[in-house]
């Protein structure tokens, strides 16, 4: 129960007082009149029926506000607070954290939405989904404790003399941060900064922030990483039926005093891990850099749309040499690898 503290407000000689509901002075010695005992009720119920500071310091937003303005409201928080510590509140901020529309609404304002995932049928864990399309969009891990690494890239079976892919019979399980990448010559290494290429702002943003690059041998130094795309959010109803943009990009460079040869290609793979020789579903690029014409970055990036049902894997492959055998590390420079999910 909540008491009034002071009913009536003394005056500084103590002969008269107030009421505190309707202002009525009175005298000391005078007895206070029904109509003031009925005002210090009213008044008590009224305080009743309103909200301490300390009460609404920890309401039930969902309660206090329409949910519209709550969603509204909340969504300004980034989705590490949302999920780490608002959700941990109480069982009505979990369910308002776990609510479709709340991450719908953020999708939308990053302009990576498609109204098909809002299907019934579909099964989306919206977090999820959000982290991987507009938090953390890049499915490629290259940095490992603050530094571009070959920790996360796998072992290449790509013949890059042919041109030609021997895919490994052996799913690729996950998004891995193990794996090796095969180095012809004296292999691969990471420089910081790059020698003889120098990076522009744009550049470093999309390289993680990293003034670094790989640079390639005078062999064939190949590389490849494995996307699980069910494993990144994406289950198989949203792939199927939506078939979300799949972008792949890279930035790929060569000294000024050293030619070079860069290679890539990217193919989406059903479940079985099995190569479709399908135009939208395979993508190879390749080029050579003559000497003295290198010094500059250039940028390759594709789209695939319109691929079918199945698709359920990237494989992600690159490579490079230099083109005068020279003992070190000459060849054909890579940085900034990028598989994105794009809906809408």
């Amino acid at each position: 129960m909540r008491f009034i503290a002071v009913s009536y407000h003394y005056s500084y000689d103590r002969k008269t007082a107030t009421c505190t509901y309707c202002r009525a002075t009175i005298r000391m010695g005078q007895t206070a009149s029904t109509n003031h005992s009925v005002h210090l009720l009213q008044r008590q119920e009224s305080l009743k029926r309103q909200p301490s500071v300390e009460d609404s310091s920890t309401a039930d937003p969902q309660q206090v506000l329409p949910p519209e303005v709550a969603l509204l409201i909340i969504d300004l928080l980034p989705p590490s607070t949302l999920v780490l510590s608002c959700r941990l509140v109480c069982t009505s901020w979990k369910q308002l954290v776990d609510e479709p529309q709340l991450w719908q609404l953020k999708m939308k304002r990053a302009h990576n939405f498609d109204p098909r995932l809002t299907d019934l049928s579909l099964v989306v864990n919206w977090p999820q989904l959000y982290t991987n399309t507009v938090a953390r969009p890049n499915l490629i891990r290259s940095v490992v404790d603050g530094r571009l690494s070959l920790q996360p890239w796998y072992l290449s079976g790509i013949d890059w003399s042919h041109f030609s892919v021997a895919l490994t019979r052996e799913k690729q399980p996950e998004i891995s941060w193990r794996g090796r990448a095969i180095g012809g010559g004296d292999g691969w290494i990471v420089e910081e900064p790059p020698g003889w290429c120098n990076m522009t702002p744009e550049q470093t943003k999309e390289n993680e922030g990293l003034n670094q690059c790989y640079a390639t041998s005078y062999g064939w130094c190949c590389r490849e990483q494995w996307v699980d795309l069910e494993r990144a959010g994406f289950s198989g109803e949203i792939l199927d039926a939506v078939q979300p943009v799949i972008e792949i990009t890279e930035w790929y460079g060569a000294r000024g005093d050293c030619g070079s040869v860069f290679n890539i290609r990217v193919d989406l793979l059903d479940k079985a891990c099995e190569e479709q020789n399908q135009s939208d579903r395979n993508f190879t690029f390749s080029e050579q850099m003559a000497q003295w014409h290198g010094g500059h970055w250039h940028k390759v990036q594709h789209q695939f749309k319109h691929y079918g049902k199945g698709v359920r894997y990237v494989r992600f492959a690159d490579g490079g040499k230099d083109t005068q055998f020279w003992a070190g590390h000459y060849g054909g420079k890579m940085m900034g690898a990028c598989v994105r999910v794009i809906f809408g």
